[in-house]
């Protein structure tokens, strides 16, 4: 059993174990900065509160050592703690509630404590909506459901997928944007930081000009972890845009996420 103390007050991590004790050094974390393994954004915490709380959460938890993580994949949220000077002084990878990657092994908790996954995902929420208010973006994205499409009337339509799993999603424009295609995409490659990029599998469906006038409605299955589609388009400066689809894991809604596409 091996429990992690992270302490935002000390700069030691204290690996506890059964037949000997292990102590990592460690600076004190001036920020965490959190990445999704689902669609690779992130975001920078530096409210000392949260930092405590995400410290306390994980400190919390009595873990098992098992094996290696060298052939893991899939993951939920990296986290980052920088030091005084930017550097990144350690790194935790959430796989879920009950499981990390640390140092090149999965710890499995055995308690019923869990990582507060929900807390993370608040803060990403909440800065990323801040972030993407700021970058005021050409096209939204949103559910639709009849009686919305009642009173637009007018609008472009596409079948991405049919099955009864499929979401009904609108796209809109409060401007005018050309060229607007719907992709889809598959994962290229993920750098050390968590950033992905991907590659365009196929051009599903393109709309010459998307106006306030007439949205896209488009029933789309919504991967639940890697984003399996995207659009792009060239916005009214004449800059060209590239965007995953993907769904909060805080609150379900829909996101457009600016991302790395390559056609």
């Amino acid at each position: 059993m091996k429990r992690f103390i992270l302490s935002a007050l000390s700069s030691v991590i204290i690996l506890c174990g059964c037949s000997t004790r292990q102590y990592t050094d460690i600076k004190s974390a001036e920020k965490i900065e959190i990445v999704s393994g689902i669609d690779g954004t992130s975001c920078d915490i530096t409210d000392k509160e949260n930092i405590s709380y995400i410290m306390e959460n994980i400190n919390s938890a009595d873990y098992d050592k098992k094996e290696s993580s060298g052939s893991y994949t899939g993951w939920s949220y990296t986290l980052n703690f920088y030091d005084s000077d930017g550097n990144i002084s350690d790194k935790i990878v959430i796989l879920s509630e009950s499981r990390i990657d640390y140092d090149g092994y999965i710890y499995e908790i055995k308690d019923n404590t869990g990582i507060d996954i929900s807390f993370i995902e608040s803060l990403m929420e909440n800065v990323n909506t801040s972030s993407n208010d700021d970058k005021k973006m050409a096209v939204n994205i949103d559910y639709a459901d009849e009686e919305m499409l009642k009173i637009i009337g007018s609008y472009y339509e596409f079948d991405a997928d049919d099955s009864e799993y499929a979401t009904k999603a609108i796209f809109t424009s409060e401007t005018s944007v050309t060229d607007l295609r719907l992709l889809s995409v598959e994962m290229d490659d993920m750098d050390e930081d968590g950033n992905i990029s991907f590659h365009t599998n196929k051009v599903l469906y393109t709309v010459d000009e998307l106006t306030s006038d007439k949205p896209l409605v488009v029933n789309l299955l919504i991967s639940e972890t890697i984003p399996n589609m995207g659009i792009t388009y060239t916005d009214e400066n004449g800059i060209e845009k590239y965007y995953t689809i993907s769904m909060s894991g805080f609150d379900g809604s829909l996101l457009l996420i600016e991302s790395d596409i390559r056609l």
